[in-house]
């Protein structure tokens, strides 16, 4: 390359800082998945364990896959349009897509009046390929155990490629057509867990609940977790994660704004971090609570997760005082919508709930805790419509938010689930159910349930009682 050619402004010392600022976040997001795979681990049965965490590759793959086609420049519409860039749709597709000008060039060779901090958006959009992989796990997690292949990936194509983006584009960005007007997120409560959760609930009315959930089934005792010991670990990784994976939900402008919400609020580092570990201990405290009563240390297994979630419309607006009481009712909104999904015969143990209950409560709150902080707009635009902080955050755009979420999943969810059902190819077959999913297509021996009689099955042998009724593990051993 001809160094008389090189823009060394698209490579100073501020570009970098943030380039690796922005790359701690995305390696974050693998362990969150990592951490996501082992909850479902630990939930699922034994003979469906390598399953889940197959389709949990698979799904993350498509999404990410999906969302190389034109995901990433739905996200940088909203900025074209900011700036004024005549036709900003196609200006973005032309410059993000896989083989797009500014995914094809190296930063130094493109002029930053064009096209600035280039290399920072670069590895912004690794991140982002990481969010919404991230949402096609959640997506297997949905179906987990009964939700067959086809209908997996392309769900996971059509929510990473269009649907993760559209929602994004709405209401995380700062210009956004409802974040600049005052709709208000930080770690993608709406895009992400609102969307997801009302997703989930779609599939698990119409997927109807695994064999042995609500009525006993000869064959099933229905969905044990095999390990909650693992569950906690996985929760563990995931606490992990997190808190540096929130650094990528802001902008960074190092001797002038200094670190900005995603939403265009006014921020810092060290307060987001703050809340983020609040949440934490607070959702533990809430979750113990709930476990006692209960009896059951799922609730405190689940804690941390819900305070985050709930936490997410907070982290960078509100005094760490405030997260820490709105978050420790969080495990409490888990648990009412999980009894609620219970009572109507909904076979969703932890996705919607955990997502949603949080997720719509924390969003809702927010906009009471934060009501007339000042968000939306772009930092260093001055006046009209894109003005830097013009908007404010209200309780009546938080709602809008929700709303938008919920029916951006809710349609394309029951239209995919309605056309999958009709041609019988969204749920597998009722044997493939009992033998086990590890069996059904990895060809594993079934790993049969204790004290479940097991019939015998084409291609696995006879299967081998127990004297109580049980069934060993290893084949042709009985105890």
């Amino acid at each position: 390359m001809d160094l008389a050619a090189v823009f060394t402004k698209q490579i100073g010392p501020d570009v970098l800082l943030q380039d690796v600022f922005y790359a701690l976040p995305g390696i974050s997001l693998i362990v969150i998945m990592l951490g996501l795979a082992l909850i479902d681990g630990g939930l699922v049965r034994a003979k469906n364990a390598l399953d889940s965490y197959v389709q949990k590759f698979v799904a993350a793959a498509v999404a990410g896959i999906a969302f190389l086609g034109i995901g990433y420049a739905i996200w940088n519409w909203q900025f074209n349009a900011a700036f004024g860039v005549p036709s900003p749709l196609k200006a973005a597709i032309d410059g993000w897509w896989i083989g797009g000008s500014l995914l094809t060039h190296l930063p130094q060779a493109v002029d930053p009046a064009a096209s600035p901090n280039l290399d920072v958006y670069q590895v912004f959009m690794a991140f982002f390929i990481g969010y919404v992989m991230i949402a096609g796990i959640f997506i297997a997690s949905s179906g987990v155990e009964r939700l067959k292949p086809l209908p997996l990936v392309i769900m996971s194509a059509i929510v990473g490629g269009l649907l993760i983006p559209i929602g994004t584009y709405l209401t995380w960005g700062p210009v956004g057509p409802l974040s600049n007007l005052g709709v208000h997120d930080f770690s993608g409560v709406f895009s992400l867990y609102i969307f997801i959760g009302t997703w989930s609930l779609i599939m698990s009315w119409r997927l109807r609940p695994r064999l042995g959930t609500f009525v006993a089934h000869p064959r099933t005792v229905g969905p044990v977790p095999q390990n909650l010991t693992g569950v906690a670990v996985g929760v563990l990784v995931m606490m992990i994660g997190i808190p540096a994976a929130m650094l990528g939900c802001g902008f960074l402008f190092p001797g002038t704004f200094g670190f900005v919400g995603i939403s265009g609020t006014t921020s810092g580092i060290g307060l987001v971090f703050v809340n983020v570990f609040v949440t934490f201990v607070s959702g533990i405290a809430g979750g113990a609570v709930l476990s006692y009563r209960t009896k059951n240390p799922f609730w405190v297994l689940l804690g941390p997760l819900a305070g985050y979630i709930a936490g997410g419309t907070l982290f960078d607006v509100a005094a760490p005082w405030k997260t820490l009481i709105v978050t420790f009712f969080a495990p409490f909104t888990v648990y009412g919508v999980y009894k609620l999904l219970q009572r109507r015969g909904l076979d969703d143990l932890k996705v919607a709930p955990l997502t949603l209950g949080p997720g719509i409560y924390g969003a809702l709150v927010s906009g009471f805790v934060a009501w007339n902080v000042k968000t939306g707009g772009y930092p260093g635009i001055t006046s009209g419509k894109y003005a830097f902080q013009h908007a404010h955050i209200t309780p009546w755009w938080q709602l809008v938010g929700i709303g938008s979420a919920i029916a951006l999943a809710a349609i394309p969810a029951l239209i995919l689930c309605f056309v999958f059902a009709r041609t019988g190819s969204l749920r597998v077959s009722e044997t493939a159910e009992l033998e086990g999913l590890d069996h059904a297509y990895w060809n594993l021996p079934s790993v049969p349930e204790p004290g479940v009689p097991v019939a015998p099955s084409a291609g696995n042998g006879d299967a081998v009682l127990g004297g109580a009724g049980t069934v060993s593990s290893i084949p042709g051993e009985t105890r």
